[in-house]
């Protein structure tokens, strides 16, 4: 799978990229063999953020309940502890 990366691709390309490909899924639920009133999503870390941003981009147009469950493993939410890390370590 190919995807455009950082520098280059700025934020919010990777919401941009993964709305429109679960867009993309949901359009073609059938097609797939998936149902689409069981669809989930997930991401690690960085992906987990791009998850949750996916997720408000669906809420706020109007689509939040076509997704039934989304989960967020360790997601890099903050960089704090990058910019500040003599309060962290």
């Amino acid at each position: 799978m190919n995807f455009r990366n950082a520098p280059e691709a700025k934020v919010p390309c990777g919401i941009d990229d993964s709305y429109a490909g679960l867009k993309w899924v949901m359009a073609n639920a059938e097609e797939l063999g998936i149902d689409a009133n069981r669809i989930a999503i997930m991401g690690e870390s960085g992906g987990a953020a791009i998850v949750g941003g996916v997720s408000i981009r669906l809420a706020q147009a109007g689509e939040g309940r076509k997704v039934k469950f989304q989960a967020q493993s360790i997601p890099m939410v903050s960089n704090m502890w990058l910019t500040k890390p003599d309060e962290f370590f």
